[in-house]
């Protein structure tokens, strides 16, 4: 279990490694940091001080082009409800799951990717 969280964390940090900038129409532009990414996102699902220890990210993602297709990333919800407030923005995607796994345990958290703030949450009804 403990190497799954390592690995996890080694992804994290290489993500956040090579993908801080996004490219705007003024050229290159920092975004917030996946820490920040984070913590907003786990204050969106109800913990501020901090996720327990059954609640893991499965997934922190940039999406730094405009047009995706979300029906590929496995997110819980309506995608065509979630592409319509994702339009044109750049945004982090966030994905967690709970210990013990469930069928309904499905939840997603997306997060501007300039101003940190908090676009949609998604969860498996």
């Amino acid at each position: 279990m403990r190497h799954k969280s390592m690995l996890a964390g080694f992804i994290l940090a290489m993500m956040a490694t090579f993908s801080q900038s996004a490219v705007g129409d003024d050229g290159p532009r920092r975004g917030i940091s996946v820490d920040r990414v984070l913590r907003v996102a786990d204050g969106a699902i109800g913990y501020p001080q901090g996720r327990p220890e059954n609640v893991e990210v499965i997934t922190a993602k940039l999406f730094a082009m405009k047009h995706q297709d979300l029906t590929l990333e496995n997110v819980p919800g309506d995608p065509e409800a979630l592409l319509s407030k994702l339009k044109g923005k750049e945004y982090w995607l966030v994905q967690y799951r709970k210990w013990p796994i469930r069928l309904d345990g499905g939840l997603a958290v997306f997060v501007d990717s300039h101003s940190g703030e908090v676009i949609s949450v998604s969860r498996d009804r």
